[in-house]
């Protein structure tokens, strides 16, 4: 059985909302537990209210906390005053072997804070990345990195390598996935200091790096893991995200406009919905942050219990597939 812990408190929504993630989990993996970190006063009336059945709220512990890092607060203050918050507790669990990952849709920062204090760096993994399942019409890819560091070196680009393709293989089901850089251009000329001695790096010691890629290529499937500073990655990512709902938002009021163009809709409407799922970040449910000695997953904070019931099932597979060791052995060897 894998254990995950998840934080209750953290979030914008209401706590009910992750609780009920948790319950779907719990339902679709018979293999799995949860351990819920909150207020248990709020926690417990609400199982006891559920109409689930005494086999699924039999896998459920609760842990009390009643502290709560609130998401405009300080990352570090999960360091000093609130160790003991439901996430800080969460992260402990994981530590100590009690769970084999933690969910949070709470203060992000504070989360990577708690996972580099707490589990520690893989060794020889000198900067952490958050991977980001990105869903594209084709099929999902990996980005990393989604927004933990904003200055690396060549070799932090090497490692988010190594480390987003293990992940592929674990979360989008990938048996050789195709790794690219991001640049500003696809000759090898191209790019600056940073970016041509990463492509010597990995071109050197990847016989799955396929070269330098472009942001309007990424969308269209040509590599399977896309490769970046967190700087450039959350501005990517922030940008897809703003697009879709632009696109969103005018096919909403144009379909307005017509009664020809609403029957249009209305013909279509199976067509958007197959397109809504495809590009919905919720299906994936969160980020982990590889190159941590820990499985740490970071939900969007307005995850609703779809995208929570997802983020743990991910934590499940990831803790399953042992992806911990696998990227702690693929860092190892040397570099040519």
């Amino acid at each position: 059985m894998i254990n995950i812990s998840l934080d209750v408190s953290g979030g914008d929504l209401p706590f009910e909302e992750r609780i009920f993630g948790a319950l779907k989990a719990l339902r679709e993996n018979k293999d799995l537990l949860v351990t819920l970190v909150g207020d248990e006063h709020l926690i417990s009336p609400y199982l006891s209210k559920s109409e689930y059945n005494r086999s699924i709220l039999d896998r459920i512990k609760i842990v009390d906390s009643k502290i709560t890092i609130e998401m405009d607060e300080q990352p570090t203050k999960i360091l000093t005053e609130k160790k003991n918050s439901s996430l800080g507790l969460a992260t402990e669990l994981v530590k100590k072997g009690e769970c084999d990952g933690i969910v949070s849709a709470g203060n992000s920062g504070a989360q990577m804070a708690a996972a580099l204090f707490q589990f520690g760096r893989i060794s020889s993994i000198e900067r952490p990345g958050i991977a980001i399942p990105v869903p594209t019409i084709y099929k999902s890819i990996v980005l990393i990195d989604g927004g933990a560091n904003v200055e690396v070196k060549p070799k932090n680009l090497y490692d988010f390598a190594i480390m987003g393709s293990i992940f592929s293989k674990v979360a989008c089901n990938i048996k050789e996935p195709k790794i690219a850089l991001i640049n500003n251009g696809t000759e090898e000329e191209k790019g600056n200091k940073l970016t041509k001695e990463a492509y010597v790096l990995l071109k050197n010691n990847l016989s799955n790096f396929i070269g330098y890629i472009e942001g309007r290529e990424m969308m269209a499937g040509k590599a399977d893991v896309v490769v970046c500073d967190g700087f450039t990655g959350n501005i990517i990512l922030k940008t897809i995200e703003g697009v879709g709902l632009s696109i969103l938002e005018f096919l909403k009021n144009d379909f307005k406009k017509t009664p020809f163009k609403m029957l249009g809709a209305y013909l279509l409407k199976d067509t958007f919905l197959t397109l809504k799922k495809k590009m919905d970040y919720k299906e994936y449910g969160g980020a982990p942050l590889l190159g941590v000695k820990g499985i740490s997953i970071i939900s969007h904070g307005s995850s609703d219990s779809f995208a929570i019931k997802n983020a743990i099932l991910l934590a499940y597979k990831m803790a399953s597939e042992d992806i911990i060791n696998k990227i702690s052995l693929s860092v190892k060897h040397e570099l040519k």
